[in-house]
């Protein structure tokens, strides 16, 4: 039914220039944790779904950025990859190197070091790739860890546990509470030139359910704009979304939206509504996404101005 509109939409986006995207250095980082060596260390994660660099501040906002652009995964193939063991910022109540909060996720008891009393600790366990809740091996499938380097899993059959996979040795690393993703991202992080990680492009977290809360963003700043403006047109509100655009451009965006139903308008909007904030100055802030039907694909570029008094509108669709 929507593929009626695609001759409609893609009219639109040819009377633009559109230039084609290229690989750059986040390819070979993507899924990586930065730390600016050459400034005070901050954090930046490079998530593999727009290999775009995420800011990792303070730990509560690594937690939420770290646990938002998270992808379900079952239990069962979680456990295809090898536990990754690192300093965590906790109780360890049986003293056998493991933390309380991970031995939580394992399911293993906190207050015995040998849960399944085979005579080995439950650390030594799963170091050496054994079940450390009874006999046997752990079923690890390192063809399958590699693949999902760098990949952010939430467990969808738990409680919704969070677990980093570093592309460093392709394990996963619980991530239990803000605490333990700072600890986590300050020991598995590459260092990087001031110079190089101004060539990559900045994401910017905004949840999904509530568009306003956007972490780091700036307050009525153009993410936010621009994300409320795609929200009015997904919602067929033409007369909202065209407050967001400059007026110079106001009158054929109207002519667009006129020529779309309320289906073909959300169909539009979705597509706009996927796209990333790829460069930003004080005055302009540009958003790409990737435009596909069958064969054909092209980079569409949406483009944000700073007005006068302050507020920021869309200049370029």
């Amino acid at each position: 039914m929507l593929r009626k509109y695609f001759p409609i939409i893609l009219t639109l986006l040819f009377l633009l220039n559109i230039p084609v995207s290229k690989a750059s250095l986040a390819d070979n980082l993507s899924g990586r944790i930065l730390l600016q060596v050459e400034a005070s260390g901050e954090a930046w994660y490079m998530y593999p779904g727009d290999n775009k660099r995420y800011y990792l501040g303070r730990p509560a906002d690594a937690f939420t950025i770290m646990q938002g652009l998270g992808i379900g995964i079952s239990n069962s193939d979680l456990e295809k990859i090898p536990i990754g063991l690192t300093n965590y910022v906790d109780d360890d109540t049986d003293k056998d190197g493991l933390s309380d909060r991970l031995e939580e996720s394992l399911e293993t008891d906190i207050s015995n070091s040998d849960s399944d009393g085979d005579g080995f600790s439950d650390k030594d366990e799963i170091m050496l790739g054994y079940n450390p809740n009874g006999t046997g091996n752990i079923k690890i499938d390192r063809s399958f860890a590699s693949r999902q380097a760098g990949n952010i899993f939430i467990q969808t059959e738990k409680q919704g546990q969070a677990w980093y996979i570093s592309p460093v040795d392709n394990k996963r690393y619980y991530l239990g509470r803000p605490d333990d993703a700072f600890t986590i991202m300050r020991e598995l992080g590459l260092g990087i030139t001031n110079y190089n990680i101004s060539t990559l492009a900045i994401g910017y977290y905004i949840s999904p359910e509530n568009p306003d809360d956007c972490v780091n963003c700036e307050e009525n700043g153009p993410e936010i704009v621009f994300r409320t403006a795609m929200s009015a047109i997904m919602r067929g509100q033409k007369q909202k979304a065209l407050t967001y655009f400059v007026d110079e451009i106001k009158q054929g965006i109207g002519y667009t939206f006129d020529s779309l139903d309320s289906e073909g308008l959300y169909f539009f909007g979705n597509i706009l509504s996927s796209a990333k904030l790829t460069s930003k100055t004080d005055t302009s802030a540009t958003f790409t996404t990737t435009v596909k039907f069958n064969a054909w694909h092209n980079d569409h570029i949406i483009r944000l101005e700073k007005q006068e008094d302050g507020t920021w509108l869309i200049a370029q669709l």
